[in-house]
């Protein structure tokens, strides 16, 4: 009786550990994981929920080390816990998409507003030519343009897509106030040069009147 249950254990026993070590990878949920944080990439997961999207990072380069060492059933588990970070990840995303790439388009708006406003100045209507004010009219309407398509990607929910022109756009329109500043601070520099008086040259020092002779005694 006793050799029946011995070997009864030895058999359950046995039974476990091929359970164990032959329990099947995750291969589809991984790969199901891994198509969910990648349209949420595209959607801008990296942008506008850093925290998350570091800590899914994390998680799934956890997951990918025990799929390569074979811990199937360790990976299993850690792929079921990575459903409630992914969710995390797109919830953040949906909050906080909109309002950044609101944020970012207003901020180059409000720069492109500064620029149009610079353009009128007195001192710059002095100093910039017909032509080239010509020019730069028709520059500030081409940026008025490039922030409707913002304005129009965030209507369509391309909030990454708008975040990133709008950025584009300021960098522009910041380039743009500074060729009217140098030509303000250009002409300035030149009617002060023109304005200083001229240094007349310097006279050159008096000769000393030679001295008389002694009179003779």
């Amino acid at each position: 009786m006793k050799k029946i249950i011995i070997v009864s254990s030895l058999v359950i026993a046995l039974g476990a550990m091929l359970f164990a070590g032959c329990a099947k990878p995750p291969t589809e949920k991984v790969a199901a994981l891994k198509d969910q944080i990648s349209k949420l990439d595209g959607q801008g997961a990296q942008v506008f929920a850093t925290p998350q999207y570091e800590q899914v990072s994390a998680g799934m380069s956890d997951l990918n080390s025990l799929m390569d060492q074979k811990k199937n059933k360790a990976a299993t588990a850690k792929a079921d816990s990575m459903d409630a970070l992914v969710k995390a990840l797109g919830e953040a995303v949906n909050a906080q998409a909109p309002q950044v790439a609101k944020q970012a388009a207003d901020a180059a708006g409000a720069e492109l507003a500064k620029f149009k406003a610079q353009m009128m100045t007195p001192e710059a209507k002095k100093v910039i030519v017909k032509d080239e004010m010509k020019k730069m009219d028709e520059m500030a309407a081409g940026l008025d343009k490039e922030l409707a398509a913002v304005n129009a990607d965030i209507g369509n929910s391309a909030f990454l897509n708008a975040y990133t022109n709008a950025n584009t756009l300021k960098g522009k329109i910041a380039a743009a106030e500074q060729g009217i500043t140098q030509k303000i601070e250009d002409a300035k520099a030149k009617k002060g040069a023109k304005a200083a008086p001229a240094k007349a040259p310097a006279k050159a020092p008096a000769k000393a009147a030679p001295k008389k002779a002694a009179p003779k005694k």
